[in-house]
């Protein structure tokens, strides 16, 4: 199959690696009436369909559990466009996932803002409603305090690059110009934009749901 230019097209396969079981299932809500339909994979499996939505159960792990996870999903990823949902308060192993995805040579992308929500990235800090996360109580029940900017929640690793995102239309904009091998990691607002470039059904069915696939 050969691909050029930006992420688009019919034929293409998709993989989304979410880090939790609501992540997994807005990720596949975004697909659904878009393209040859979309799967979740509730356990780590070989993807059967064209959209696969894949849940990595990372977002309580370890570190580097976290890591192993993330690296062996995307060890079956080749020749699919991959896509790495992340909470879009920046929670759960962050640092882990990316070194995971750098690991495999590709190009990374991290466009982690959710502008529906009020959740924007500019010059690389997650704002919410305007305010910068770590000044917000939002990270109240976590152990840790919140990050002060992207860079520092995904461990500063070399090579990877963060993008600010105020609107869909930025969303948008990164999907379009990602090269096909490039892992995208973001929020269900990145992976609603990665099924706006895939062709509406007339009859939406609901994603398959396979719990016990290995």
């Amino acid at each position: 199959m050969t691909r050029t230019g930006g992420i688009g097209g019919d034929q293409r396969h998709v993989l989304v690696l979410a880090d939790d079981l609501s992540g997994a299932a807005e990720a596949a809500a975004g697909f659904i009436g878009r393209g040859p339909g979309v799967e979740v994979l509730l356990h780590a499996g070989v993807p059967s369909r064209p959209v696969t939505v894949l849940d990595l159960h990372t977002r309580r792990l370890c570190v580097a559990d976290a890591e192993d996870a993330v690296a062996q999903a995307l060890s079956i990823a080749d020749g699919r466009q991959t896509i790495i949902k992340i909470d879009s308060l920046l929670r759960g192993p962050i640092d882990a996932t990316v070194r995971a995805a750098a690991a495999t040579g590709r190009p990374v992308i991290i466009a982690a803002g959710n502008p529906k929500l009020g959740r924007t990235v500019v010059e690389g800090v997650v704002l919410v409603d305007g305010i910068p996360l770590d000044q917000t109580d939002l990270w109240t029940a976590e152990s840790a305090p919140a990050p002060r900017s992207i860079a520092d929640a995904a461990g500063h690793v070399p090579g990877v690059q963060i993008v600010d995102i105020t609107s869909d239309a930025d969303l948008d904009s990164v999907v379009a110009h990602a090269t096909p091998d490039t892992i995208l990691i973001g929020t269900g607002a990145l992976t609603a934009a990665v099924a706006r470039t895939l062709p509406q059904r007339s009859a939406a069915r609901a994603p398959s749901l396979h719990p016990h696939a290995r």
